[in-house]
């Protein structure tokens, strides 16, 4: 929770406006802190019926819980969230896709996810800036230490995109309005960021798509910050 609120602190963000903490699913990676932030900065926390009852238990007590139904659109303020099912080791799963109303903004928001299913590619086709996770490098996981049964998990349907997959998935995802692409989810262990940039930027310059639309994520400090006009 400190490094989100250091993070709002050097974009000279308040923590007080952010109006609901959103979970994708129920892994510890992704909703650790979660139950703080929201109790303490007094946020809602939502999430669908199959994440909250795997999570309730990680999560402790929150400020408030609101529920929204997968592939139902919420709205808070001019801003429209549809969680999007996916295809991941989890109760159940979902990415996001944010639409602001009065700029007609849509930002996308997929991380763990092992194969690019309909829903996604339907729903994510074309906006305007995307987060898609790039996990792993498939000669570092196969060469690496993991155990044979999670390296196969990694690599299976309810698992991860490697990079080659990633940036297969932007292939058909991309289109006129996509103007930024954020590779995400980088794993520490079986990929580096350099591999994810260099293999996905490969691929979507074959098809025709510039490289100097894609972005990284870290582990340790904040991406670049994107503004639209």
């Amino acid at each position: 929770m400190r490094y989100i609120l250091t993070c709002f602190d050097e974009l000279n963000l308040d923590s007080r406006a952010i109006e609901g903490i959103f979970l994708s699913h129920e892994h510890s990676d992704h909703i650790r802190g979660a139950g703080v932030l929201s109790r303490n900065r007094q946020i809602p926390l939502w999430s669908n019926p199959g994440t909250l009852k795997a999570a309730k238990h990680k999560l402790g007590k929150v400020f408030q819980h609101k529920m929204f139904t997968t592939e139902r659109v919420i709205k808070i303020k001019d801003l429209e969230i549809l969680p999007i099912p996916v295809s991941h080791d989890a109760v159940e799963p979902v990415c996001f896709r944010i639409h602001q109303k009065n700029t007609d903004l849509q930002v996308g928001i997929v991380t763990d996810i092992g194969i690019l299913t309909p829903p996604v590619k339907h729903y994510l086709q074309n906006i305007n800036l995307l987060m898609l996770e790039s996990n792993y490098d498939l000669d570092m996981l196969v060469n690496g230490t993991y155990p044979e049964n999670v390296k196969l998990f990694i690599m299976g349907e309810l698992g991860h995109l490697s990079n080659r997959e990633a940036g297969e998935s932007l292939v058909e995802l991309i289109g006129d309005e996509t103007k930024h692409i954020l590779l995400s989810h980088i794993s520490q262990d079986n990929n580096t960021q350099t591999l994810a940039y260099g293999t996905v930027s490969k691929i979507i310059e074959r098809h025709g798509f510039k490289k100097s639309i894609l972005n990284l994520t870290y582990h340790n400090k904040m991406s670049n910050v994107f503004t639209f006009r």
